[in-house]
């Protein structure tokens, strides 16, 4: 191979793709160029390097515009996981606590990206809590965002559309369950007059609040094991709220009967429904025709059964053994 065609290859290999010009860009926190880069050739905000250009872009604190130009111009960027963490942007935005606008462009893409977990387990609203720091109003403002994503995912899923401001932020909060949406999120929801009165109301899928804690279980995130549900600050928070919940029935059946068929135990939530509704004890599950004291006899999952909660049960009514 001659000299002159040896230094014809070492040019064209030192010579930068488009794309690798973006990423170059972000890394050298040029937003004007990188919004140059994807107004001019839309394709280049594709290029990935082990995690997206709009991972980059939120860890390297990109301004709102940035980040607005490259969702635009590769909107399934919202939704590509990292490789290292698995992070998806909004992850990364919690982490970084970015802004509320923010915030806002990357759930408006895919509001099922407020649902999703990181290799840790970790689901935004935990994040954003967990690097918060203080509960600023701007926090809370960032709590609404994704709250309200959740709650547009859940609607989706029903099928039921509407038109105007989001609703049932505290069945939506409720339904992230005890792993990811810290109490103090479930107390300021309930303190505020609309969170009090949703606490009574039925959602989309004619449920309330207490019929989706009462139906949370716990996974592993890496082996999908379940494990003993953690609701009992929910249970407790919702049944002050509305008392008359442990009375109103889901497909028939009670909330007691839900928790336990979902391996709740006596000192996770059990006891709360009891002293709520104590009548419950002597009425038998309509689905498996057994009484509350049985099914927690029975194995949920890959768990064994409580035996506290099958005593403190039965010790409350134990002429039903008659």
């Amino acid at each position: 191979m001659s000299t002159m065609q040896i230094e014809s290859l070492t040019i064209q290999n030192n010579r930068k793709c488009p794309q690798s010009i973006i990423w170059d860009a972000a890394l050298a926190m040029d937003w004007n160029l990188v919004k140059e880069e994807c107004s001019k050739c839309p394709l280049n905000a594709r290029y990935i390097d082990g995690e997206t250009l709009l991972h980059l872009a939120i860890r390297n604190n990109a301004p709102l515009g940035a980040i607005t130009e490259i969702v635009d111009a590769y909107p399934n960027s919202v939704r590509r996981s990292s490789r290292a963490n698995r992070d998806l942007p909004l992850h990364i935005a919690c982490k970084k606590q970015a802004s509320v606008e923010i915030l806002k462009v990357l759930t408006s893409k895919d509001p099922t990206t407020a649902l999703s977990e990181n290799k840790l387990g970790r689901k935004p609203i935990k994040i954003l809590w967990e690097k918060a720091g203080a509960e600023t109003p701007e926090f809370w403002s960032k709590v609404m965002v994704l709250l309200s994503a959740v709650a547009r995912s859940r609607r989706r899923r029903s099928g039921v559309q509407w038109d105007g401001e989001e609703k049932f932020l505290l069945h939506a909060a409720v339904s992230l369950g005890a792993r990811s949406c810290p109490n103090v999120i479930l107390r300021s929801l309930l303190r505020d007059r609309s969170g009090k009165l949703e606490a009574s109301q039925y959602d989309c899928s004619n449920r309330l609040p207490l019929h989706i804690a009462v139906c949370q279980t716990s996974l592993s995130n890496e082996t999908s094991r379940k494990y003993k549900p953690k609701e009992k600050s929910a249970i407790s928070l919702l049944l002050e709220a509305h008392p008359k919940g442990a009375y109103e029935q889901i497909l028939n059946r009670y909330p007691l009967h839900v928790a336990l068929s979902n391996g709740h135990c006596w000192s996770e939530g059990v006891s709360d429904l009891f002293r709520a509704a104590p009548e419950v004890l002597s009425r038998p599950d309509p689905v498996t025709k057994l009484y509350p004291f049985q099914l927690a006899a029975i194995p949920s999952g890959d768990t064994s059964p409580d035996l506290d909660t099958v005593f403190c049960l039965l010790r409350s009514r134990p002429d039903l053994l008659v």
